[in-house]
């Protein structure tokens, strides 16, 4: 698994980027693993709502999906209390697992 980066509310860094910058390095990073079917990528981790911008995850998660072709398995890392099942329904197009 390749977390690509964290957010929270008193850590990580993902709301310090704008949404095309978060774009721009997942498609980045999905286009250099797209070769190692292997290896499953996880847009952000150990945050939720209102810690994490769902914007910005659905972003990151965006160009993960573009630059991996639909190649790997692309996740995110919630945290509690928000199921996982929040994030299928609300980031359609992207997460495949």
């Amino acid at each position: 698994m390749i977390y690509t980066m964290w957010s929270g509310k008193n850590a990580g860094i993902m709301n310090n980027f704008t949404s095309k910058e978060l774009y721009t390095i997942g498609k980045k990073i999905g286009a250099k693993y797209k070769n190692n079917k292997n290896v499953i990528l996880i847009a952000g981790g150990e945050s939720s709502p209102p810690y994490i911008d769902t914007v910005r995850l659905n972003a990151m998660g965006n160009g993960l999906s573009a630059g991996s072709a639909g190649a790997n398995l692309i996740s995110v890392h919630p945290c509690f209390p928000i199921p996982m099942l929040n994030f299928i329904h609300t980031q359609r197009g992207w997460i495949s697992i």
